[in-house]
């Protein structure tokens, strides 16, 4: 019990350790007639336990028994022996005392775990890596090696990195950095599969919108003298308009760490038949339809060579995606948290636009994530920008977006497509 807003929630099958990451509000500061500035923590779970919501933020982090109709401060409550008073209550009245985290840290270095450097507060509890000696086996192993074999993993969400962590004895004993001249886009999911590589869900930055850095990951060990993957990289140029639709694909980016020879390979179509071994080349779609361009690129050298990678192209044959803009507001422009904004956008497709169709959602924005507010119809309208409870524009990182999205109708043979744009206002200072 006690927990806030736990994210992730691992168990570890060998050890039984439920291991569990634990949200705080987001006070950027302590303040004495409240409690604690915002703590994130990371607890290793043997058995029934109080973590302190709404109480405490750790055994040694009271909250102030704080009034809410008389806007008046008490007493920091008893970490030692919390009392739940709330009418509401048909539990417990008398608390187990609050059990103390493994860790904990805020938004500066923490002293206890300097490790952990500095940044937001975004805790996830990570999995814990079981060695498999046969997955290490075959022509090109992925898995990560025994010297972690029972570490588990936090990873956090605002700073971008995964840290392994030694549990001894039931105290833990070291916190170390894993993978970081890998940049892990706000980690968001993480899981070893029967192969022992590691996969990473990666949320990347943005506000709801489309977000071209959110992917999913695999992170292969190649040993010391190992051959790096290729990493593919497709585009193409136009990707969507009538038939007949010329292409020109390009694998501009795509490169291998190890400076492999790469033979690249193209279906246009998705039928499993390879079009083209050109690096760039162009394709002509005669009929409408939907269409995911493959790229698969293979590298010739190394010990392992043969290591693969590729990247997809979405084409769209005969309709067209609406292209959507904000006319007003504007970035830069005057405005204060609880303005009610004017907006408008305009749109334009290759079919009749349907204004009514038209969603323009208002988000607060925090630090890179956000959280929706509201949502409204139509090309024109206005949206006041709230502040829920929890956040204050006056000492948390805040922004106010707007995110517009249409979708289109589509045609007989095409799928609808949605066109979005963003745009984001801070408070004038």
């Amino acid at each position: 019990m006690g927990l806030r807003n736990p994210f992730r929630i691992e168990l570890n099958q060998s050890s039984g350790e439920l291991y569990i990451g634990d949200y705080s509000p987001d006070a950027r500061t302590a303040n004495p007639l409240r409690g604690p500035a915002g703590t994130g923590k990371w607890a290793v779970v043997t058995e029934p336990s109080n973590y302190g919501w709404p109480y405490c933020a750790t055994a040694e982090l009271p909250y102030v028994d704080y009034d809410f109709a008389t806007g008046t401060s008490g007493e920091a409550f008893d970490c030692a022996a919390p009392v739940n008073e709330s009418p509401n209550n048909t539990g417990l009245r008398e608390l187990p005392p609050v059990a103390q985290p493994e860790v904990w840290y805020s938004y500066g270095l923490s002293p206890e775990f300097p490790e952990l450097e500095t940044g937001g507060i975004g805790p996830m509890a990570g999995p814990a890596y079981q060695f498999d000696e046969k997955a290490t086996k075959g022509r090109a192993p992925v898995a990560w090696p025994s010297y972690y074999d029972g570490k588990s993993f936090f990873y956090e969400w605002t700073r971008d990195y995964i840290k392994g962590m030694t549990m001894e004895n039931g105290e833990l004993a070291s916190i170390e950095n894993v993978v970081d001249s890998l940049v892990v886009d706000n980690p968001i999911d993480m899981e070893f599969g029967p192969n022992g590589a590691l996969y990473v869900l990666e949320y990347g930055d943005g506000y709801f919108g489309e977000n071209p850095d959110a992917q999913l990951s695999r992170i292969d060990y190649i040993g010391p003298n190992g051959n790096h993957s290729p990493v593919a990289v497709a585009s193409g140029s136009p990707v969507a308009g009538s038939a007949p639709l010329t292409v020109q694909f390009s694998s501009e980016g795509t490169n291998d760490a190890d400076g492999d020879k790469l033979r690249y390979k193209w279906d246009f179509n998705s039928d499993g038949v390879v079009d083209s071994e050109e690096p760039n080349p162009s394709f002509t779609y005669e009929e409408t339809g939907t269409y995911t361009a493959t790229l698969q690129v293979t590298d010739l050298g190394g010990k392992h060579r043969g290591r693969s990678s590729s990247a997809e192209v979405a084409i769209e044959v005969g309709n067209q995606a609406p292209v959507i803009e904000f006319i007003s507001p504007v970035a830069g422009q005057d405005f204060k948290f609880g303005d009610t904004v004017t907006y408008e956008v305009r749109v334009t497709d290759d079919q009749p636009v349907d204004c009514s169709l038209v969603e323009v959602t208002y988000i607060l924005g925090h630090h890179t994530h956000g959280h929706p507010q509201t949502t409204t119809s139509g090309c024109t309208g206005t949206l006041t920008t709230t502040v829920p409870e929890g956040h204050d524009p006056a000492v948390d990182d805040l922004s106010a977006v707007f995110s517009a999205s249409y979708t289109d109708a589509g045609d007989a043979s095409s799928a609808p497509l949605t066109g979005t744009a963003e745009i984001v206002l801070f408070e004038t200072r």
